[in-house]
């Protein structure tokens, strides 16, 4: 027997893994507290965010444990059974919180009948007394109508009103889990199978993962930082979210670009970036640095024609996601009477134009343009600055500018403001990328990290297309983010116990904050304020030492 096969895990990692195993066991057991129709102020959300918590300090004590082991390959299969086994635990858990994967799997199902997910809003499927003379409808409505199973599933699908939002990679996976499972499946079987599906790209980008950290020369017990992570767990093996998918084919594009150029490796990266864009969008933000760091290796010859197998790729994918709405399709989407408020804003332009989560710096932007007549019932904001003259002046001169209504005018300004904030970043980074090619995963990392930061909607599941890049980032600190993103699921906790009842009410620990607004106005500022602060001053002074190096050369 070799001595990497002789290697073992530190004493102390192997009871930090006894004690995690045993946590996700308990999260299991309590699950099935958070059923669908579990009575929402007795699901046991204080405990569950806490063995959360307490899992994400055992996995970062186990990392720095194992940071100091000598590197081995055995190591690094250790440590996938151990993440292998975490999710055996969890994949046939009851969602926690979340309900997107009844949209998959209602998606599934309509593309296994031959249907374009992208075409009908579930709510136009559930109101079966209302007269179509389209057989697509008719025939998923009396599929709905023939199987429990099925009715079920859409019964529980979020935002009926709206077409689905997810593109078309990950369509193709949703129909791939509906294919394979049988007719009269009850929920509980097509959860399994769906997670099941998605847990299988969440291995897979652990595996990924580990031959980019081979390739880049980082420790293997790196892999823990995805592999054991609450955050990947919860999202993944427990909710089942979808961007496990995304997260695979961008790691596999970025892989297949840092081996050695060959056009057949151009191929295939140019592909897997379509494929990467078309199952969540988000990696379209990448597709800059990897142009210039392959530009940089190979000439801008081929850097240009890898950029045009992508973007192609990518447009012949999410094509059929505008297919419906195209001047010579004959095709007409059906939408609810009960989503007429929507206007033409459906699926993916309502996401990108109204929704907001979790959010800080989109927050402390969007409230100082905000006018306070806009939303009369909030309590004024301490970190509001701009005088409400200034706001109400500057909205109605932008909604009289761009056409828009002045109350929607606050959310698409901010949303303006930082994009272009995000450009300046990506640009720089472009910049870094063709400077230091060679450090592509850390540019990744940080232009996923702050177009996150920059969002209106920071769900913790999102931040798992940085936490993939998170070995490569050049402070350790980034870490903390992948923990603190689960205080996100204590907002539901707050909405549960303390609704906004009516101004009477008593704010919360003394302030003028009920409910959800507490936790966005306040909480919000607890989760991320504090590490924005210490990341500004750890640049701070890594910006002094770097200066002061330079005055002593000098």
């Amino acid at each position: 027997m070799s001595d990497d096969a002789k290697q073992r895990m530190p004493r102390s990692a192997q009871v930090l893994i006894g004690v995690q195993l045993a946590i996700y066991g308990l999260i299991a057991w309590l699950s099935p507290l958070f059923d669908f129709y579990a009575a929402e102020r007795e699901r046991p959300l204080l405990l569950a965010v806490s063995l959360l918590l307490t899992n994400f300090a055992l996995h970062l004590w186990s990392l720095a444990i194992l940071l100091k082991s000598p590197d081995s390959r055995s190591l690094g299969w250790r440590i996938i059974l151990v993440a292998l086994a975490m999710r055996v635990i969890l994949i046939g858990s009851t969602p926690i919180q979340e309900v997107d994967i009844y949209r998959y799997i209602w998606d599934g199902i309509a593309a296994t009948q031959g249907i374009s997910p992208f075409r009908y809003p579930p709510l136009a499927i559930a109101d079966k007394d209302k007269p179509t003379n389209e057989p697509e409808l008719q025939r998923l409505r009396s599929l709905v109508a023939q199987n429990a199973g099925i009715h079920e599933t859409l019964h529980r699908v979020h935002f009926p009103e709206l077409p689905t939002v997810y593109p078309t990679t990950s369509q193709f996976v949703f129909a791939g889990a509906a294919l394979v499972t049988p007719a009269d499946s009850s929920v509980t079987t097509r959860l399994l199978i769906m997670k099941s599906w998605i847990v299988a790209f969440d291995l897979g980008a652990l595996g990924l993962i580990w031959l980019l950290l081979r390739r880049f020369g980082k420790h293997t017990a790196w892999l823990i930082a995805w592999g054991w992570s609450p955050l990947v767990l919860k999202e993944f093996a427990n909710s089942g979210h979808l961007d496990s998918i995304a997260v695979f084919f961008t790691l596999a594009a970025t892989y297949v670009l840092a081996i050695q150029p060959t056009r057949k490796s151009r191929w295939a990266s140019g592909l897997l970036m379509g494929l990467a864009v078309a199952s969540k969008l988000y990696p379209v933000i990448l597709l800059p640095l990897w142009i210039v760091a392959y530009s940089k290796r190979t000439g801008w010859l081929k850097g240009i024609q890898l950029a045009t197998l992508a973007s192609l790729t990518s447009f012949a994918l999410l094509l059929p996601m505008a297919w419906d709405r195209l001047p010579f399709s004959q095709q007409t989407s059906v939408a609810s009477a009960d989503a007429t408020d929507q206007g033409s804003l459906q699926g993916l332009s309502t996401f990108l134009t109204r929704w907001e989560m979790n959010d800080l710096l989109f927050m402390i932007v969007e409230e100082n343009i905000r006018p306070a007549h806009h939303v009369p019932q909030q309590p004024s904001l301490w970190f509001v600055l701009v005088p409400d003259t200034v706001r109400r002046s500057v909205t109605g001169q932008l909604a009289a500018w761009s056409g828009q209504s002045e109350d929607r005018i606050p959310f698409l300004a901010t949303r303006a403001f930082t994009v272009v904030i995000f450009g300046i970043i990506l640009f720089w980074l472009a910049w870094q990328a063709w400077r230091e090619p060679e450090q592509l995963p850390q540019w990744m990392f940080l232009a996923l990290a702050w177009f996150w930061f920059l969002s209106p909607t920071q769900n913790p599941w999102y931040w798992c297309w940085a936490l993939a890049f998170v070995p490569f980032a050049k402070s350790k600190a980034w870490l903390a983010v992948s923990g603190l993103s689960l205080i996100y699921y204590l907002r539901f906790w707050f909405l549960y116990h303390f609704p906004d009842a009516g101004a009477a009410d008593a704010g919360i620990l003394g302030t003028a904050y009920r409910g959800t607004s507490f936790f966005d106005f306040v909480v919000v500022w607890l989760e991320f304020g504090p590490f924005l602060a210490i990341l500004a001053f750890v640049a701070f002074r890594r910006k002094r030492k770097s200066s002061h190096k330079m005055d002593e050369a000098v």
